[in-house]
Formats: structure tokens, sequence, C-alpha cells
């Protein structure tokens, strides 16, 4: 449960999320004429990179790449103290550790503890389980190194918010411990997006096309049933799952998944926070590295404070 009361989410969007806004149409358009195969993802691939190698360390921090992935250190940070595992997005196909350092270290600051982002193997070129058993892997690789369960915080990002899910599952199946919190940031959850399909339908998501978002998650599962307990996320079991929190914007098609999700949690006995945040699309907290808005500080800020005091 969080220690803290005080609810960061205003009662409207500030002006420079109206102006971000104003700009998201074109990132859905871009997105529905992409493919997640020949040249449109090798060029999808060249601009996150691209992005990715102008990220830098956080300030009084270093980020340094490591077996397996990147290790981030913000201020003061103590592997005594645990650490963030941290599931970076990119539709399961783009994305790496190193452009979502500065968001994993904004969230891990606060409980003064390192994060750690693995590489995980992308699709179309290695679909489902390589990915999953990657994330399985990071986790029992942190075990291996000393953390106790209860001093491993699990952090994602949009289809990294999958990976999470898939990987709570794992460990049940698998008889691992879990981690003592997850925190969730405009996750990905019904693989097939049929209720991103339906919301879409009723609120058009300014920023993201389901179409895409469907695209890349069948490459994703390749040859594996959407029905395959590993990926069916709406209906893994939560019992005795920990504290979960939830940030998505008010905008996102992924919400109705993201709600359902919230929900079953709560029915099975579990904690979810679910935090709609108006105005704001998908993955928005990355904005607060690039530019200066508000909601991404609060949501980060709140996020990190939730992960400081799980236990």
């Amino acid at each position: 449960m969080t220690g803290f009361a005080a609810n960061p989410i205003p009662a409207h969007p500030s002006q420079e999320s109206v102006r971000q806004l104003a700009k998201a149409p074109r990132m859905r358009r871009g997105q529905q004429r992409s493919q997640p195969h020949g040249l449109s993802l090798r060029i999808n691939r060249a601009i996150f990179a691209s992005f990715a190698a102008t990220v830098p360390a956080p300030t009084g921090g270093s980020a340094r790449r490591v077996r397996h992935g990147r290790l981030v250190t913000g201020p003061g940070a103590d592997k005594a103290n645990g650490i963030l595992l941290w599931i970076h997005g990119g539709s399961f196909i783009t994305g790496s550790p190193r452009l979502e350092q500065l968001l994993a270290a904004g969230y891990a600051n606060t409980a003064r503890i390192p994060a750690f982002l693995p590489r995980y193997r992308r699709s179309p070129d290695h679909p489902f389980p390589a990915a999953a058993d990657d994330v399985l892997a990071a986790y029992r690789g942190l075990l291996d190194q000393g953390f106790p369960a209860g001093k491993i915080r699990v952090g994602a990002l949009s289809a990294g918010g999958a990976l999470t899910v898939g990987l709570l599952t794992d460990l049940r199946s698998t008889g691992l411990p879990l981690p003592a919190a997850v925190l969730l940031t405009s996750p990905m959850v019904q693989l097939s997006t049929e209720l991103a399909h339906a919301r879409d339908a009723r609120h058009p998501d300014p920023y993201c096309s389901p179409d895409y978002i469907e695209r890349t998650n069948r490459v994703f599962a390749g040859a594996t049933p959407l029905s395959d307990p590993r990926l069916d996320h709406l209906n893994t079991d939560t019992t005795g799952w920990p504290p979960v929190l939830i940030q998505i914007g008010g905008t996102e098609c992924l919400l109705d998944e993201v709600g359902a999700l919230g929900t079953r949690i709560r029915h099975q006995g579990g904690h979810c926070e679910v935090q709609v945040w108006p105005g704001q699309v998908h993955a928005f907290p990355m904005m607060g590295a690039r530019i200066s808005l508000p909601e991404a500080d609060a949501a980060i800020d709140y996020g990190a404070r939730f992960i400081a005091t799980a236990r």
C-alpha cells in the first residue's frame, strides 16, 4: 500500500500538455503507415537508436553497460536498499535500456536504489517466448546476486508492461518469490487489442493506433496463440501479487484493458491503484526528460514515492 495520501493528478491538463496533444496526430499517422518488418522496421529502430544515443546519465549519478543490460545509479543509490528492475517498452520490436535510463532513474531515486534495465530479444527476429524468457532470466539473476525478492521492485513502460505481467505469471508458475512492488506506465495488457479497438472506436486515441499495436503484438506472439497462459494477461491469476501502481494517460486506447487488470487484481484480493492523467498521451512520463511537462514530473515523483515505500 502507498504510505502517502497526496493526489498528484490535476483537474485539468497543463498548457504544455495541451500543446503536446495538438502534435499527437502526427505520431498516430506515422504508426498507421508503419510495419513491424522490412524497411519500416529498420527505419524505426534507427530512429529509436538515435534518440537513445542522446540520453545522458542521471545528474549526479552514472549509467553504464553491464552484462545483459544497463545499470543506472542516481545520487546516493545503494544496492543495500534494493534495486528497480525496469523493463523497457518499444512495442516489442524497438526501444532499448539506454532510451529509458533517465525515466527508470527518476522512479528509483527517492528509494536510493539503482535501476537495472535488461536487454531482451526483440520481435520479429525473436518472437515469444524469447523476450519473456529474458525478463525472467533477469529477475532470476538479481536473486542469484543476493537481492531478496522483498527488495526488488519491478517497473515497466508500454510493451514492458505486458512483459512484466507475464513475469509475475511466470514467477507464480515456477515457485519463485514475487517482488515488493510493481509500477506500470501506460502498459499494454490485452495482446489481442479487443478492448483497445473498442475504446478507440468510441474515443479515438490521438497518439497511438490500435492497428499498429495489434500488428506488433502479433509478431511478438509469433506462432503462440494469444490464449496461452503466459500471454492471456487479463485472465491470469493475480492472487498474492504485490501492490501495483498503474499510471496512464486519459487519451489512451489502452484505458479499458488497464482498468480491467486493476479490477481483476482488486477482486482477487490485491492492491492496485490506477491513475488516469487527464489529457495525457501514451508514455507521457517519458516526456519529462525532453520538455518541461508538469504531469510527467508529478507522475514520476508519485511513482518514486510508491517505489520507496514498498515493503
